[in-house]
This record gives C-alpha cells, sequence and structure tokens, in this order.
C-alpha cells in the first residue's frame, strides 16, 4: 500500500486539432515534489511533444489510457471533461479544471452528486484577489474571431465586406485587457478583408463599464 499522491492528465477532444496540454516542466515539478504522474498516450502529441521528451525531465511518468488516467486521485485537465467522463473518477478523487463555478450551477451539483472534490483554477487568486491562471490573449482573439465571422454571415446590404459601408465604432471597456481585443480586432479585419484600412475602424479604451 502506497501513500504516494497521483495525478492522471487527460488529453481535451472537445475541438478538432485540441492542442492545449500541459508542458513537461509542469510535469517534472509535479515529480520532483513527490507525485507519481499518469499521461494519456499521445498527450503533448498536439505541441509536437512525445513521450520522450516528458521522460527526459520526469522519468517516472507513466503512460496510460484515457480510462485509466481518469482512475488517478487527482484527475488534471485544463477544460472540464464531459459528464461521461466524470463518471469514470473515483469518489472522493478530486478534478483539476477550468471549472467555472459562478456560472455552471449544475456542473457543480453534478461533481458533488458524484462525491467528487473540485479545485477550479480559473478561480485561484492572489493576496489582491488578481486571477492566478488566465489568458487574456487567447480570450480576446477567439472572441473577436467569432464575432468577425457572424458578421459576416448577418451584416446587411451592402455587407460586412463592402467598402462602401460605414465604419464601424468599436468601444473595448475595461482596462487590464482591452489591449488585447483592440490588436485582436484589427487583425481579424485584415485577415477577412473587411476593411481598406485598419484606420477604418475607431477603437475608444476606458476604464470601467459601458452602459
Amino acid at each position: 500500500m502506497t501513500n504516494t499522491i497521483t495525478f492522471g492528465l487527460a488529453r481535451m477532444r472537445v475541438e478538432y486539432g485540441e492542442r492545449r496540454d500541459f508542458l513537461p516542466s509542469l510535469v517534472a515539478d509535479l515529480e520532483k515534489r513527490g507525485a507519481q504522474v499518469y499521461l494519456e498516450y499521445g498527450y503533448g502529441a498536439g505541441l509536437g511533444l512525445t513521450e520522450e521528451d516528458y521522460l527526459k525531465v520526469a522519468p517516472g511518468v507513466r503512460f496510460g489510457s484515457y480510462q485509466e488516467v481518469f482512475k488517478k486521485q487527482n484527475v488534471l485537465v485544463l477544460r472540464c471533461p464531459a459528464d461521461e467522463d466524470l463518471k469514470m473518477m473515483e469518489s472522493g478523487s478530486c478534478l483539476i479544471s477550468m471549472l467555472h463555478y459562478l456560472t455552471r450551477p449544475q456542473r457543480v451539483e453534478f461533481l458533488r452528486s458524484l462525491k467528487i472534490e473540485a479545485v477550479s483554477l480559473d478561480s485561484l487568486r492572489d493576496d489582491s484577489g488578481r486571477r492566478l491562471i488566465e489568458n487574456l490573449r487567447s480570450v480576446a482573439w477567439n472572441g473577436l474571431e467569432a464575432g468577425f465571422q457572424v458578421l459576416h454571415r448577418t451584416y446587411p446590404a451592402p455587407g460586412m465586406g463592402s467598402q462602401k459601408r460605414a465604419p464601424h465604432s468599436c468601444h473595448c471597456a475595461g482596462s487590464r485587457c482591452s489591449r488585447h481585443p483592440r490588436r485582436a480586432g484589427r487583425q481579424s479585419l485584415r485577415e477577412h478583408e473587411a476593411l481598406a484600412s485598419p484606420s477604418r475602424t475607431r477603437y475608444t479604451r476606458r476604464t470601467g463599464y459601458s452602459h
């Protein structure tokens, strides 16, 4: 009987081409702290990493199936797994993921019904209340890309890509992350050939909320 804490790291399958696996450095850090880490077969492949890349820095790491990693004491995966996958976890084990407690009350109740402990990565904050784990740049770029795709489908005549339409006036609220949507917006406009020049879109920056 061993008292070694175990971690299972599973791959994500929701989006085609999913690449968000944890790097070998994190696995090595867990091992140095006394944990036994299990990676799903093919873990890190989307990032161009191989099993050897993980073994070089964490020689004790083991590999197993998707089902096997969900049987460990702690399951670490960035995106919250589907309900059917959560049912594979052992009662009393711990899920470490982006769980978004406040906006996912049904998920919270489901985890409680399974008697699964949980640590929500998006809820981890420092002493000043600032989130420790966040990726504002990717959130901005993904959101703006989706927004411009919708605009292209729904924009009235003469169409989003027409040089005859009036310029957009965009307001970015919030002092911490507004630079990311502004950059993403300009790049999305160029990529979609919506405007002849990025200068046709007016950006304003203001701390606080827009009413």
